[in-house]
């Protein structure tokens, strides 16, 4: 029995029919691969070139926006240096009676609250002079600092870069506030 059960297994593979179909299949899966290497090798060069324009289109908005914001900042910071209270706090600076000193900087201050609550993108703003004063602050914070008073801030690059720069606006990134 075990005879006649591997002749009938080898005459089917034997017949020409069978062979036909087993050949058939065999091509078939060939040319389905083939064409299925094919296809995925187009679709990823496609999704690869969408990926690379869309990167490019990323880029280029994030570019347009930060220019924006940029030239938003430093013609808000113009419109700020421009207001009486910062203009008579850079001429005087502490010079000048201590009333109408205390009275320039609250009105400093204010304004600088108000520019800061307004503009999400404005998270501080600092005014140096000349002879080493300043004031400023953020939305939790405020500084006074008296004329000829040690700051690390004017032992720094930027400070330095900000005088090359006036009235232009120059952008610094990873400082901490204190």
């Amino acid at each position: 029995m075990k005879i006649m059960k591997n002749k009938k297994i080898s005459g089917i593979f034997n017949s020409l029919r069978t062979q036909l179909i087993m050949y058939y299949m065999v091509i078939s899966l060939v040319v389905l691969a083939v064409g299925a290497y094919f296809s995925y090798s187009y679709i990823m060069d496609i999704l690869k070139k969408n990926s690379e324009k869309y990167l490019l289109q990323q880029f280029s908005q994030a570019d347009y926006n930060i220019n924006n914001v940029l030239n938003e900042v430093d013609r808000l910071s113009k419109m700020f240096l421009l207001d009486d209270n910062v203009q008579q706090f850079l001429q005087d600076n502490y010079n000048v009676a201590e009333f109408n000193a205390v009275e320039t900087q609250n009105a400093i201050l204010d304004r600088i609250e108000q520019f800061i609550s307004n503009y999400d993108y404005i998270s501080s703003i600092y005014i140096f002079t000349e002879n080493r004063g300043g004031i400023g602050g953020s939305d939790t914070y405020t500084r006074i600092i008296r004329e000829n008073s040690e700051n690390r801030f004017f032992e720094s690059g930027m400070y330095e870069k900000a005088k090359e720069a006036f009235p232009r606006a120059i952008l610094e990134g990873g400082i901490d506030e204190a």
